[in-house]
């Protein structure tokens, strides 16, 4: 069966693997996500997705023509696990196989008339670095710029996750989520299998657990520079030390250990601003970044949080649909180009060029 790639990083979630190399196993453990209501009797009951129409394939599935109240519904975590790396999962609790990435609508007919259970898998890893992220949304002073599409809570997580998936009935599976960045690297790596081979540099990069990193306040220190000569301003050098141990402007670096930091600024002069541009480059989860040395793992991480940086609700789906509108526009316009010829009017008819406008006119960033 095809491999499957995490929901939030696009990394694979392997099966047993045998013979695997330690650093890789953090892939096997996986979440199972999904959404569930409270009901008037009190019971949780799991959300229904509805598909918006039976063959138009459009973004993104609903919760059909009666949705539960929002203040009742919640993300459900379900530890489960995967043998062969498919869609295929068995809960862990219940025993119970599911499909994941799909929503099973069967028995299909021209007007539906119920909808099916949605899962999506990530690591574990993966959704507690979400987690985190979410948490430094609400602790950090330099996080309140967050758009309310961003991701702010494990819901808005869930509804930028699920409403990438295609709302396509006849399409019986899909095994990786689109993502507009197309997760900083590893296309060709994520293939029938994964092949790490087809790009060794990301594919590397992607497997590094991105919660384990070796020595990582060593390995973010031995990065500093003496403190120029020039620069009397101690304060200032103090000001952006302080607030990397406080997680303020580097959040993605909540587990710095504070003693070690103290112990390294005691040993000399050292420029902790200089540091910080470095660390704050948004190239530098690039595994061919040279402007620092870190870990890949370390590397791996941030990518991570900056897919969930950039991530917005609707995104993918927002971007298919301009798309498609784009299109409209320019068959409008090269329709009344042919009649503008037609009559013998050739003259740049009133209203023509207004059809279309450049594709990056009003884009989604990308």
């Amino acid at each position: 069966m095809p491999q499957i790639y995490c929901a939030i990083c696009g990394g694979p979630v392997i099966g047993d693997c045998y013979g695997c190399e330690d650093y890789t196993k953090w892939l096997q453990d996986a979440v199972l996500l999904t959404t569930a209501h409270r009901t008037e009797q009190g019971t949780e009951e799991l959300d229904a997705y509805w598909a918006p129409d039976v063959l138009s394939g459009q973004y993104p599935f609903d919760l059909g023509p009666n949705p539960p109240e929002e203040s009742q519904r919640s993300v459900l975590r379900l530890d489960a696990v995967s043998s062969d790396g498919s869609t295929s999962f068995v809960t862990t609790e219940s025993g119970k196989q599911v499909e994941a990435m799909r929503v099973d609508l069967s028995p299909l007919s021209p007007i539906l008339d119920h909808g099916g259970l949605l899962y999506l898998p990530v690591h574990r890893s993966c959704l507690q670095l979400a987690d985190q992220f979410i948490a430094s949304t609400k602790s950090s002073p330099f996080m309140t710029g967050t758009p309310q599409d961003g991701i702010t809570s494990i819901m808005n997580l869930w509804e930028t996750l699920y409403r990438r998936l295609r709302g396509d009935v006849l399409c019986s599976r899909t095994f990786i989520l689109p993502e507009l960045h197309d997760y900083f690297g590893g296309r060709l790596c994520r293939n029938v299998d994964w092949e790490r081979s087809s790009d060794p540099e990301h594919g590397l990069l992607h497997e590094q657990n991105p919660l384990h990193v070796p020595n990582l306040t060593r390995s973010v220190l031995q990065n500093l520079k003496p403190a120029p000569s020039a620069d009397k301003n101690a304060a200032r050098q103090d000001w952006f030390r302080y607030s990397m141990l406080n997680e303020q402007l580097i959040p993605w670096l909540w587990d710095l250990d504070a003693d070690l930091v103290l112990e390294k600024q005691g040993s000399g002069s050292w420029d902790w601003v200089d540091l910080h541009a470095r660390l704050t480059d948004f190239k530098i989860h690039e595994p061919s970044d040279k402007s620092i040395d870190i870990p890949l793992a370390l590397r791996n991480r941030r990518r991570i949080w900056r897919l969930l940086e950039e991530a917005r609700i609707h995104d993918y789906a927002r971007k298919q649909e301009e798309l498609v509108a784009y299109g409209e526009r320019v068959k409008q316009a090269e329709q009344v180009r042919k009649e503008a010829v037609f009559v013998g009017t050739w003259a740049n008819p009133p209203g023509a060029s207004a059809f279309v406008q450049p594709l990056w006119h009003n884009s989604v960033k990308s």
